[in-house]
């Protein structure tokens, strides 16, 4: 009987296994609610709830399946250890994901609960505010100066800098190129063109109610021609100041804008001096996709343009 006994201990002890655990309750980030760029630091804790130690096990860590971190540890029986990455801040939701023992080094109990995964959201939108108040110089030798101060300016307009815009042909977004012909998808297109369909505040959800119609819709004065239908957000926490989209209708062979031709997309907004904003008191404040810096060429910027009155 001893000899039965011990047995069977040495083979309950031969075949002792590990088994490493992740939750997403246990995967937490620096920044709860990060802006682009910013460094976000990532912290994961991994457990051993299995009988025998980890050893020599490689934790990887993912940020949208881009690995930000692959860390070698070993966690006791029953112990657990955290591990940390770190990454830059990119617009929209990403997933952050726990790999222990990524490569399989090591037999466990149960294979199938290892990973875990987090998400975190980097709002899509960043904001232009300030006041106008120069006279800039224009002409051979600067001859005339033009004023572009309170009374000067009319609209203001940021698209990606390797954009060429004719202001002249400009239409709204969600209409054809006559802007008032209704145009489908219009806002959903512009999602698939600015890489930002998947995102939880995208062109889409935060200017239109079903990628056709828009949210909202007003007529603007731009560049002396009244444009009607034009969708538009607030550009913050006030309606002292507008976000409108435009597209520019010259881009197109047809008569609507579209995920072929990828026509040039406008921001505006209307100057309204010194109003009340998220950020004080400001002539102008302009909500813009951080994205449109990456729309066409390799610039990676924005310009910023101004109608004068």
């Amino acid at each position: 009987m001893r000899l039965v006994v011990v047995f069977a201990l040495l083979a309950s002890s031969a075949f002792a296994l590990p088994n490493l655990v992740s939750d997403p309750t246990n995967i937490t980030f620096s920044v709860a609610s990060p802006t682009e760029f910013q460094l976000v630091l990532v912290n994961a804790t991994v457990f051993n709830i299995g009988d025998a130690a980890a050893n020599g096990i490689v934790i990887n860590l993912t940020e949208s399946n881009v690995s930000i971190g692959n860390i070698t540890t070993s966690i006791p029986a029953g112990g657990n250890a955290t591990v940390n990455g770190s990454y830059i801040a990119k617009a929209g939701r990403r997933i952050i994901e726990v790999r222990p023992d990524a490569f399989s080094a090591v037999a466990e109990s149960n294979e199938g609960d290892n990973n875990a995964t987090q998400n975190i959201t980097v709002p899509a939108y960043q904001v232009f505010f300030g006041n106008l108040s120069s006279r800039e110089g224009i002409g051979i030798n600067n001859s005339f100066l033009a004023d572009f101060g309170l009374n000067g300016v009319k609209n203001v307009f940021v698209v990606d800098s390797d954009s060429v815009i004719n202001f002249a042909r400009l239409a709204p977004l969600g209409r054809k190129n006559n802007s008032v012909s209704v145009a489908t998808r219009d806002f959903e297109d512009a999602d698939i063109n600015l890489n930002m369909s998947t995102f939880n505040d995208s062109i889409n959800f935060t200017f239109s109610i079903d990628g056709t119609n828009p949210r909202n819709n007003a007529s603007f004065l731009i560049f002396e021609s009244l444009k009607a239908n034009v969708s538009f957000v607030n550009s913050t926490n006030s309606s002292s100041f507008l976000t409108g989209i435009l597209w520019d209708a010259s881009d197109s062979l047809d008569d609507e804008y579209d995920t072929t031709e990828e026509e040039d997309l406008v921001f505006f907004t209307a100057v309204n001096a010194s109003s009340a904003s998220k950020f004080g008191i400001v002539d102008y404040e302009l909500r813009l996709p951080s994205l449109l810096r990456q729309y066409t060429g390799s610039s990676q910027t924005v310009a910023l343009y101004l109608e004068p009155r």
